[in-house]
């Protein structure tokens, strides 16, 4: 809000004069006006919206007539767009003046270099579409607003074809070959304009720009239809913008290095991307073009929703396109991941390429797609394990979210990998490119990622589409309204006292406007101690209550992200949202029935999703997980409760986005989980681009309000530093540690086992084992290990010679090491010590290998692996307190009690259901609640991640030096990370079915059938939905694990190629042209064939993929 209301833009909007209000006036009522909607009482004056219209007309001046200064015209149109806004969001009084202020807020929008919010107020537009023949002004706003938000999907899937045959149905009524010499003629060139417009933007058709220039000038002042006023507005507007879209489209920053295939990507892919924004055209008019294969080093500074994505996109698809090679995506979460996998293969796919995730430890890469996405851990593993391959089948690297760099828990492990990798690629083609969205010591990391001495190429940008508001929540106690609590004789006086939610909103810099609820929303509960009120936390109503009651006003708003610092906090918070919520919303209803499936029905998650709340932390399943962000991203879910693990880069469209507590204490202190970037990140959950043009940020306070907590929503450049984690106070006590060790003549090497100091010295052998495969014998590889880090930039001298010595001594102890060893203790991606232990073990089971009948068999080999105590010593390596059950919550770690862990793993293979397996394993816990927290926990922590990681290292040196019959099952890691027990559901697994429980019945009903993709592919989707009781999500991840991956329909048909596509006859139908589009039944529908409107046919899902 903010930018919005800054005096400055605000008096050079207005320019010189007193017609209208001061910048201090119009400041007042804009304020005003934001804060009246929020709270569901305001509307937009005549007077307001009279001051938006001149703007408009100032800003919308064509600049051949040099009216005003090219910056007051920018000002204009954005403060004109943003009052129009207002407006629209309280109501306009009829759909036709809804179409109206509509089209001039994205007109203005789009002329103010806010882009992103034309498309977003297109998406309020009603879905009635106008009639031609009845209300052509209305056709010409409805259509026009649509090219404005480039709805490629709209126009193109039948609402051109509709229009143009009304066109010509009215000419021939008319009995007239050109409407122009009508009352229609008007919006007849407007629609023709709109359609030659769309078409060159995606397809790159010069000669139909200039048409569309033509029919919009025609359309301005037709001889028989000067009283169609709205549609020669509409042409004369669309005349002018037609040449900046043409300017601005994603075919006119094409580098002549690169083929169009790249931007064909971009404009046939889902979503369609026609345009760039301000920020996107900066970075891609700069010499060099980051889109030429020639930059191989790039740092990337955008915030949030400013499209680093779809610029990281085009980037990948010039790269692919241009044959450099292929591209490896590193992101931070598995959730993520998904996301982007799926976004980047429908891109790709337009140009007959794919992009898959990297799969689970234990399998090879897939066989090279032109695109793979992993996570920092999976890049470090396989960087260890195979690093020539990977720098042979990859020659991009783009690294998502890069401030994470400087993360506490894991910046270490994507730090080292990226050293290496730079280093390692500094005289080859490979490409570098680092985005972040809170990376306030960029220039420290481009001259980390230098070449020679020469920095990475740098681009910053502070630019953002939506508005975003900062607000913070509190509460006041009503003390004159105090109510004396009944106690028995003798005890302290208590009263409670009423509490009144408070909203404190930043309306510009160092100024705040605040609000009062009307009507209590919580009570404190205060005692009397010598002679002061003090609050009685046991008896007072707790915070997350009163947070949960200020989530319900933010509801009334749009959908609403609450972040919570612990997994306990996001759940209990989400619980009493989902108490505050009368009734059930249908709308959850197969939501609500995959938890009960998949989990448990007695899990809390059930209970609120019933309600529309969701809650989402790391000891969800990893398919639950990815079903709740779906609810949050395409409805139903209106609220979801997360911790931070959510925030990093997920494309949520919420309109706001609470912070309850920032951390939790500890006996040790305050832990912090939300810092300054992960706050900045949250923040930019709030107002997505092209979903909403303003975001409300509400941070809560657990205090007496203060200006100054405006300031952590304000992150400067210094409070956004990514840190090495070699340069912090920990590291460096560590270091110490070591140093002393060393002193005392100890092998501080092989002793120490955790902590900055060993991981530095994994770290380290790593580089030489990694330096030593890539046969760079003239590398030093001590020199390399220090130099190749972020630390090499932020350290002094003294502390940069330490670390060296350090280095050097792991490199003596890595040469002195016999070759087959070090190799495998630094391909182990864990501490020497714990290294040796997992050499012990594989040493062991190698032994007694033998005594298996069949080794690939994965529940016979995890057996094995498992047994004579070999779990407890591998879980022991990474000590999780996920794997130790306690009987009750807040019970002491002391009283976990056994659980035969194995028994329970081989029945998570088996597939046995979730509740089953709690109630078999964990019995002990009476509390059922409790009982599936732990049990998820479990799961996404050890059997998901953990486990697989090392059992990855574990049957790798098992099975070294093995024919491939006699190895220990090498899919064991996979098997374990999916809970799957045979290789069609394992097939299925990696695929990216998600669902446990639909794996395992596909498998069974299979069991008796040909492969199991051909199968799908013969079956009905409504026999898939009768048949598993597939959730549309699970139907979706069917079809696409069916369909034939080398069909890609569409590239190949805009390659000039002939493409049959099989359809399956419904009844006899007789030879002949149909129509073949998507069925009109629920996601995902089939795509049938019609004849004058009959279904005469289906296309098999196996020749769906395009």
């Amino acid at each position: 809000m903010e930018r919005a209301l800054n005096l400055e833009r605000l008096r050079a909007a207005l320019g010189e004069g007193g017609m209208f209000p001061s910048a201090e006036e119009l400041q007042r009522r804009l304020a005003a006006a934001e804060i009246a909607l929020f709270i569901q009482r305001g509307s937009v004056d005549d007077d307001l919206l009279a001051t938006a219209w001149y703007l408009h007309g100032v800003g919308t001046a064509r600049v051949s007539f040099d009216l005003y200064p090219v910056e007051r015209q920018l000002r204009a149109n954005q403060v004109a767009a943003h009052i129009f806004d207002l407006a629209l969001s309280a109501g306009a009084p009829s759909q036709a003046e809804q179409r109206e202020m509509t089209f001039a807020a994205q007109v203005s929008y789009l002329r103010g270099d806010l882009d992103p919010n034309a498309l977003a107020l297109y998406r309020r537009l009603p879905s009635s579409e106008p009639r031609l023949r009845d209300e052509p002004g209305q056709v010409s706003l409805s259509v026009g607003s649509a090219v404005l938000a480039l709805d490629r999907h709209g126009l193109f899937s039948g609402r051109f074809e509709a229009l143009r045959r009304e066109a010509n149905w009215l000419a021939r009524i008319v009995g007239v070959t050109d409407l122009i010499n009508t009352p229609y003629g008007s919006a007849a060139r407007v629609i023709e304009g709109c359609y030659e417009l769309v078409v060159h933007l995606t397809y790159n058709r010069p000669v139909r720009l200039e048409r569309a220039r033509q029919l919009f000038e025609q359309g301005i002042n037709p001889p028989y239809a000067r009283a169609d006023l709205d549609s020669r507005w509409v042409a004369a507007h669309l005349r002018d913008i037609a040449d900046d879209l043409g300017s601005a489209s994603v075919w006119a920053h094409l580098p002549p290095s690169v083929p169009p295939a790249a931007a064909q990507a971009m404009t046939l892919g889902d979503p369609p991307v026609l345009s760039l924004w301000p920020p996107q055209l900066d970075l891609l008019s700069g010499t060099p073009n980051p889109l030429d294969p020639a930059v191989r080093r790039l740092v990337l500074s955008f915030p949030t929703s400013a499209g680093k994505t779809l610029i990281a996109q085009y980037i990948i698809a010039a790269h692919v396109a241009s044959g450099a090679g292929s591209a490896c995506v590193v992101v931070p979460t598995h959730s993520l991941a998904r996301e982007l996998r799926r976004d980047l293969d429908r891109r790709l796919s337009t140009i007959a390429r794919r992009a898959e995730d990297a799969g689970p430890l234990g399998l090879p890469l897939p066989e090279p797609p032109s695109a793979v996405v992993m996570t920092p851990e999976k890049l470090a593993a396989h960087l260890r394990l195979e690093p020539r391959r990977m720098l042979e089948e990859y020659s991009l690297f783009v690294i998502d979210e890069a401030h994470l760099v400087g993360d506490a828990e894991r910046g270490w492990v994507l730090e080292s990998a990226l050293g290496f990798l730079h280093e390692t690629t500094l005289r080859s083609n490979h490409r570098i490119v680092l985005l972040s969205a809170a990376l306030g010591n960029r220039v420290h990391v481009a001259a980390w990622m230098g070449i020679d001495g020469v920095p990475a190429q740098l681009f910053h940008q502070d630019w953002r589409g939506p508005r975003r508001a900062h607000a913070l929540f509190g509460t006041t106690a009503d003390r004159t309204k105090a109510e004396a609590i009944p106690s028995r004789k003798g005890a302290l006086p208590r009263e409670r006292w009423p509490l009144h939610g408070e909203i404190h909103v930043q309306t510009a810099p160092g100024r705040h406007q605040s609000l009062r609820t009307t009507e209590p929303i919580g009570s404190l509960v205060v005692v009397r101690r010598d002679g002061i009120w003090k609050k009685d936390a046991t008896k007072s109503e707790p915070a997350y209550r009163i947070r949960a009651r200020m989530a319900t006003i933010l509801g009334g708003h749009g959908q609403v992200l609450i972040i919570e610092p612990t997994k306990q906090a996001a759940q209990r918070t989400a619980i009493a949202l989902a108490e505050e919520i009368e009734s059930d919303d249908p709308e959850c209803g197969s939501l609500v029935a995959l938890a009960a499936t998949r989990l448990d029905p007695a899990h809390p998650l059930v209970g609120v999703l019933r309600r529309g709340v969701g809650f989402h932390h790391a000891a969800l399943p990893g398919d639950m997980q990815s079903e709740l962000e779906d609810g949050i991203r395409k409805g139903p879910l209106r609220y979801l409760v997360a911790t931070t693990t959510l925030i990093e880069g997920i494309n949520f469209p919420v309109r706001s986005v609470l912070v309850g507590d920032r951390g939790y204490p500890t006996a040790d202190g305050f832990v912090t989980t939300l810092d300054a970037p992960r706050l900045l990140n949250a923040a930019g959950r709030a107002g997505r681009a092209g979903r909403e043009t303003e975001g409300w940020i509400v941070l809560s306070l657990n205090k007496q309000f203060s200006p100054h907590d405006f300031v952590p929503l304000s992150a400067d450049d210094e409070d956004l530093t990514a840190a090495s984690r070699l340069s912090t106070g920990d590291a460096l006590e560590a270091l110490a540690a070591f140093e002393e060790m060393v002193r005392q003549g100890q092998d501080a090497i092989m002793q120490i086992a955790d902590g900055a100091a060993a991981d530095f010295v994994a770290h380290v052998w790593f580089v030489a084992n990694g330096l030593s495969e890539l046969e760079r014998a003239t590398a030093d590889p001590a020199q390399l290990s220090i130099e190749s880090t972020l630390a090499w930039q932020q350290l002094d001298d003294r502390t940069r010679e330490r670390w060296r010595c350090v280095s050097a001594l792991a490199v003596r102890r890595f040469e002195e090491t016999p070759t087959e060893v070090r190799k495998r203790w630094a391909r182990a991606g864990t501490s020497l010590p714990s290294a040796v232990l997992l050499q012990q073990l594989a040493t062991e089971v190698r032994a007694e290998r033998w005594s298996l009948s069949d080794p690939r068999n994965p529940v016979s080999a995890f057996l094995l692996v498992s047994d004579s105590g070999r779990l407890r010593q591998l879980l022991s390596i990474n000590e999780t307190h996920a794997a130790r059950f306690r009987p009750r919550r807040n019970a002491p770690r002391r009283t976990a009690f056994d659980v035969d862990l194995r028994a329970l793993i081989v029945d998570w293979l088996h597939g046995r259901e979730v509740g089953e397996i709690g109630d078999a394993y964990l019995g002990a816990v009476t509390d059922e609640t409790y009982r599936y927290e732990q049990l998820s926990e479990f799961i996404a922590q050890v059997l998901e991640h953990l486990l697989p990681w090392l059992l990855n290292t574990l049957v790798g040196w098992v099975n070294e030096g093995l024919e491939e019959d006699e190895q220990l099952c090498p899919e064991l890691p996979a098997y374990v990370r999916f809970g799957v027990d045979n290789p069609v559901a394992l097939e299925l697994a990696k695929a990216g079915v998600r669902s446990r429980r639909l794996i395992h019945a596909v498998v069974a009903a299979a069991a008796t059938e040909p492969p199991v993709r051909e199968w799908l592919a013969e079956t009905d989707i409504r026999t898939w939905r009768q048949r598993f009781d597939a959730s549309p999500s699970e139907l979706s991840d069917l079809l696409v694990f069916s369909r034939a991956q080398d069909a890609r329909i569409t590239s190949r048909v805009l390659a000039g190629e002939i493409v049959e596509v099989p359809l399956r006859a419904v009844g006899s139908p007789m030879p002949g042209e149909v129509q073949v589009r998507a069925a009109d039944e629920d996601p995902p529908p089939r795509l049938v064939a019609l004849r004058d409107g009959q279904v005469i046919g289906y296309v098999p899902a196996l020749t769906t993929k395009t």
